[in-house]
């Protein structure tokens, strides 16, 4: 009877020795996001955007200062009273300003983050089609020391999935 469930676990143990591998691979998720041209286009219009900003302020900004340098020349001849609804009419503008500033900031900022989510979504999803179309079991990420600290460079399908990922945009 001992010898029976020895054969048995033998034969057990060979069967799933002999049973499908599973496929591992990992990629370096820094330089998925680097080269993933719809992150690169967000990116580019990002800083388009952010350029457009601060030439938009800056000029506004340059504008301001033109504007209460003129006050500050003039309010030494003008009436006390006359001077401060001066002041604080300007006062009330560089605030204006600010705020608009602020709220357009934080407009780009929504709208930046919006489209990063959107985007890393996609690419998530796209990470497991790759995995089921390509047979894997685990694709691990790694960035810095985060995900794989150490994998065999066979293991590293980055370039591979990177090509895949941008012909999927395509």
């Amino acid at each position: 009877m001992k010898k029976l469930f020895f054969i048995a676990w033998l034969v057990l143990t060979a069967v799933a020795c002999n049973g499908p591998k599973e496929k591992t691979a990992y990629i370096d998720l820094n330089k998925v996001v680097e080269e993933y041209d719809a992150m690169k286009n967000i990116k580019k219009e990002f800083d388009e955007k952010q350029a457009a900003y601060t030439k938009k302020y800056d000029s506004l900004a340059l504008a301001f200062q033109q504007k209460y340098q003129d006050f500050l020349k003039r309010s030494k001849r003008m009436n006390p009273r006359k001077a401060q609804e001066e002041y604080n009419a300007l006062a009330a503008e560089q605030q204006n300003i600010q705020l608009l500033q602020q709220r357009d900031l934080q407009q780009l900022q929504e709208e930046f983050d919006k489209k990063t989510r959107e985007a890393t979504d996609k690419l998530k999803d796209f990470i497991r089609q790759f995995g089921e179309q390509n047979g894997y079991t685990y694709i691990f990420s790694q960035s810095e020391l985060a995900g794989v600290a150490y994998g065999k460079k066979e293991k590293n399908i980055t370039d591979e999935f990177i090509k895949a990922l941008n012909a999927q945009l395509k």
